[in-house]
């Protein structure tokens, strides 16, 4: 499976739209927030758009990951977005992840939504992947 990642740094978004146009090509698909590092790949794409997480806890103690809180759009080609939020079962069976000092998880989340449109892309903001690390706005997208 091919990964394209794509780093977006944003300021504060609230309710404000997010400024696509500062996403900047940084492959491949990982982050590192704090000592925890975060790959994200796409693995469906119809009827609903499924992420993949590999979570790796580089810490010396361990580290709670909630997947299910962590903000999500889709953007278009055009630069619209929508919030995306996981499916309820989602929600509820995988609320957050702890994992044990130097071990991983993969995590797979099922979004709510039509399918992705042709170049699409979805966006995930993993500021809150380590809890106990200031949070900061730090967007991984994954096509």
């Amino acid at each position: 499976m091919k990964l394209i990642a794509l780093a977006v740094v944003l300021g504060a978004c609230g309710a404000s739209q997010p400024n696509v146009a500062s996403v900047a090509a940084a492959p491949p698909a990982h982050a590192r927030v704090g000592c925890i590092d975060v790959v994200v790949e796409t693995t469906e794409r119809v009827p609903s758009p499924t992420l993949r997480y590999h979570i790796a806890n580089t810490c010396d103690h361990e580290a709670t990951v909630g997947l299910a809180e962590l903000r999500t759009i889709m953007v278009d080609p055009d630069g619209n977005w929508q919030a995306l939020s996981p499916e309820r079962r989602q929600r509820e069976s995988h609320p957050s992840y702890r994992i044990d000092a130097h071990d991983s998880e993969v995590a797979e989340v099922l979004y709510r939504g039509d399918g992705l449109a042709e170049g699409s892309q979805i966006c995930v903001d993993l500021g809150h992947a380590d809890d106990a690390v200031a949070y900061a706005t730090r967007w991984t997208c994954v096509h």
